[in-house]
């Protein structure tokens, strides 16, 4: 398997997987694909046989899969004008999880965004209605977050934004962890 950087020739491939995996609606095909045209929009991808089977993307800026208004806003005092990068998407096939995958995706964006400038790491971790997260810990490999706030029911309002929740469907009652991580605080990897 192999690890590279996302290249523009990728993007298709990552909206199609995105919106496989998590909603439907051109919205999200849209927002991808305007976070690649300000140049702010990086990722890896994992490559097996010649076939993504896993990538994770990140841009810069702060923003949540709802507006989260109090929440951006108490992110924005504690960077105070530095640079935020938020993950934008975690995917890995089920054929190979369970492989360390997205352990290594994730390693590997810690460079990435320090390599882009960035200070801030945020993550919003989705959490299911029966408390399951699979990406907890993969984040809890970039250390302790300088923010981590649970809000229950995050996503209620997700059909309001032409998003299905994949656990729920339109009736979404999963959570969410939203955290901030100091990118020195980050243990990276390279490619």
């Amino acid at each position: 398997m192999e690890f590279l950087e996302i290249t523009d020739d990728d993007v298709t491939e990552i909206v199609r997987l995105t919106l496989e995996y998590l909603t439907d609606g051109d919205e999200v095909a849209d927002e991808i694909m305007g976070n690649v045209r300000t140049g702010n929009y990086f990722g890896y991808k994992a490559v097996k046989d010649g076939k993504i089977v896993g990538f994770m993307t990140f841009k810069q800026g702060i923003g949540f899969t709802t507006p989260q208004p109090k929440i951006e806003e108490t992110i924005r005092k504690i960077a105070d004008g530095k640079k935020v990068y938020i993950a934008d998407g975690l995917w890995v096939s089920p054929d190979v999880r369970g492989h360390g995958v997205g352990a290594k995706l994730c390693r590997m964006i810690g460079h990435g965004v320090k390599k882009a400038g960035g200070d801030y790491l945020l993550i919003e971790e989705w959490i299911y209605p029966d408390g399951d997260s699979p990406v907890r810990a993969l984040a809890d490999q970039w250390g302790a977050p300088v923010y981590d706030k649970y809000v229950p029911l995050f996503y209620k309002d997700i059909s309001k934004y032409g998003m299905t929740c994949p656990i729920c469907g339109k009736d979404c009652k999963c959570s969410a962890k939203i955290r901030l991580y100091d990118t020195e605080d980050i243990k990276d990897e390279e490619q």
